[in-house]
């Protein structure tokens, strides 16, 4: 039970996973909501949440966990579909995070900078170049 429970804000050096699934994006965080598409999209959303919060700490943002207010409604679905979706998850999110723990831009513009990052998220095999390509448009 949630009621009662006081909201929790992630301190800027940690990163915690999000998902799109009742999450809400004030205006000064919206370039946030762009989701990779050339990885599953169980892990699209989680990495995309990483790769905000990255640039969150130069912008003095914070990610903050409510107490949910939704009920989750599951369809039926394939628990070893779901492993083999999420592998990239399991395998490359420790690397990922040491990654974008220690990257750093010198560009001052959230436009610049969400772009050098995705281009380097490319260039170390996260994602692809059709993402590059959408940060860019």
């Amino acid at each position: 039970n949630s009621e009662g429970a006081s909201p929790l804000q992630v301190p800027s050096h940690a990163f915690a996973p999000y998902n799109a699934q009742a999450t809400v994006h004030t205006r000064p965080a919206m370039w946030a909501t762009l989701l990779p598409v050339s990885v599953p999209g169980r892990v699209s959303d989680i990495w995309r949440g990483y790769f905000a919060q990255a640039l969150f700490r130069d912008l003095d943002l914070r990610l903050t966990f409510l107490p949910p207010r939704v009920v989750k409604d599951q369809n039926e679905h394939s628990d070893l579909a779901d492993k083999k979706a999420e592998s990239d998850l399991y395998f490359k999110t420790g690397q990922l995070l040491q990654f974008l723990d220690h990257w750093h831009s010198p560009l001052t513009t959230v436009p610049e900078r969400m772009q050098a990052l995705w281009i380097e998220l490319y260039e170390r095999g996260y994602i692809e170049q059709e993402d590059v390509l959408m940060v860019q448009r």
